[in-house]
């Protein structure tokens, strides 16, 4: 199995053309993806939320000094991005292939650069780098985690670490608009938060409220406003997910002390907010 199994996106480029590519000075741009721009929502009716999608597309660049050429994903992403990549330049022989893997952090408009390889040993027929003039390169691309008001978030949109199947997932069916959207989670942490290995939860709340409880039960204390930390406890409530309720009843308590929906406090089983709402 190629190590670009590992990763979220994963392809195989064809460079088609090399030779005239190469004359040429242009190599055509392979689309990857279609990514969510994390932190980017727009509200729409029916509590729906729609996501900016950026585009992701791998293609070959020149050093012309060096007469060499790379392997290059172009990730036009607008926070700031902790990624992992893995390029594989093929050879008809597996000795001469060039492979890399690489962690790395992208801002704005950068993106990722593979091995460099010498144009020459390319065109060298005898080192089977083209294939009827095709130049093949392998791919694999995950975000590990992305920076959100100043706070780093996992991305659980696509498969993590050695996710298997279906397993490691949460399916969130959002039944007033009839849309389903997987985040992917460790299985492990979903254990621990007492969630089972593949759980469906029917929910009259957008999908990115379920995403945010997410992120609280594995760790991540973002900011939430006085009505979401209601909100976000009966999604943790709902979801067996004690720690989320806990978190949006300490920052209820802390942050929203003028705040006073007792009815609700107690029905989520806030152990903090209900004493000082009733001003014991």
């Amino acid at each position: 199995m190629s190590k670009r199994s590992k990763y979220g996106y994963n392809g195989v480029a064809e460079f088609k053309n090399f030779e005239r590519r190469l004359a040429a000075g242009e190599f055509p741009t392979e689309l990857i993806s279609l990514i969510r721009a994390h932190g980017w929502f727009v509200l729409v009716p029916l509590q729906h939320y729609l996501c900016v999608f950026l585009l992701r597309y791998i293609t070959l660049k020149v050093r012309e000094q060096l007469n060499q050429v790379y392997p290059y994903i172009s990730c036009r992403t607008k926070p700031e991005h902790k990624v992992r990549a893995f390029f594989k330049i093929k050879a008809k022989s597996s000795t001469l292939s060039h492979e890399t893997e690489r962690n790395t952090y992208l801002e704005w408009d950068e993106g990722v650069s593979g091995p460099s390889i010498s144009i020459q040993k390319i065109l060298n027929p005898k080192n089977g780098y083209l294939k009827n003039g095709v130049l093949s390169v392998e791919y694999g691309f995950q975000i590990d985690a992305f920076k959100d008001d100043g706070i780093w978030n996992f991305d659980f949109l696509k498969k993590m670490f050695d996710s298997k199947g279906g397993h490691n997932t949460v399916t969130c069916y959002h039944y007033r608009s009839n849309s389903r959207l997987i985040f992917h989670c460790p299985e492990q942490l979903l254990k621990f938060h007492s969630l089972s290995e593949e759980a469906d939860i029917f929910v009259p709340f957008p999908d990115v409220f379920v995403e945010d409880c997410l992120q609280i039960a594995h760790g991540v204390r973002i900011r939430i406003s006085a009505s979401r930390c209601l909100v976000y406890a009966e999604i943790g409530r709902e979801m067996g997910m004690m720690n989320v309720v806990h978190y949006c009843d300490r920052m209820y308590v802390q942050n929203y002390p003028d705040k006073r929906d007792l009815k609700k406090a107690i029905k989520l089983n806030m152990r903090q907010s209900v004493p000082q709402i009733m001003g014991l």
